[in-house]
């Protein structure tokens, strides 16, 4: 049902969602394992989460940036990174 591919490294860059008006994660994983975010800035998360894990193991988040929050509803701010547990 879930075929993430392990051992997966997003490195640097700028995730910039201040002209999207939707709402969506920046970056979701479900069931996935040894996934490293290295040196990222997410900018201007619009009302959802900069980082969503779902089932995940073995995450690694080192020198990232969150910075700004867009919201186009009633809620002012929400966690960047979201933890779930999940069961296929």
């Amino acid at each position: 049902m879930f075929n993430i591919p392990p051992n997966a490294c997003i490195e640097g860059g700028i995730l910039n969602q201040a002209s999207f008006d939707g709402e969506t994660n920046m970056t979701a994983f479900c069931h996935a394992s040894n996934i490293t975010f290295n040196n990222v800035t997410f900018l201007d998360c619009c009302n959802v989460h900069s980082i969503d894990l779902q089932g995940c193991k073995n995450i690694y988040i080192n020198n990232c940036k969150f910075l700004g929050y867009k919201s186009i509803g009633q809620e002012k701010f929400r966690e960047q990174i979201q933890i779930d547990m999940a069961t296929p």
